[in-house]
């Protein structure tokens, strides 16, 4: 598994690539709970180069989106979904709890939005 982030419009944006199993998921919650801990709280993961998510891996963004609204009512939004990612978030009910996007400029937009509410 491959991490690696940048920001983009105020959001910091983690790319992820690779499975997110019972192996690697440590290692995502570790990247994680870094960035949380250096202040970033409005987060975008950008799961396009993933193609399978265990619960473990679930588990982990959940750890995550707790972790940012405790922080300061931040934000974890997902984007690029794959098919069989998706599936996962869909059946442990997942879908319902993240803000999921089709794009990261969909959901940077998205993110801008509930930072900056008019």
């Amino acid at each position: 598994m491959e991490i690696h982030k940048h920001q983009q419009d105020g959001v910091l944006v983690v790319c992820i690539s690779g499975q997110v199993d019972s192996v690697t998921a440590p290692m995502l919650g570790d990247k994680l709970d870094s960035v949380i801990g250096d202040g970033h709280i409005y987060l975008v993961l950008d799961l396009s180069g993933v193609p399978y998510m265990s619960s473990a891996g679930l588990r982990v963004l959940s750890i995550a989106l707790k972790a940012v609204r405790a922080a300061g009512m931040g934000q974890v939004c997902l984007a690029c979904l794959t098919k069989t990612v998706a599936h996962a978030f869909r059946i442990s009910g997942f879908n319902q709890v993240f803000s999921i996007y089709d794009s990261v400029p969909q959901a940077i937009a998205g993110m801008v939005v509930q930072k900056y509410p008019s």
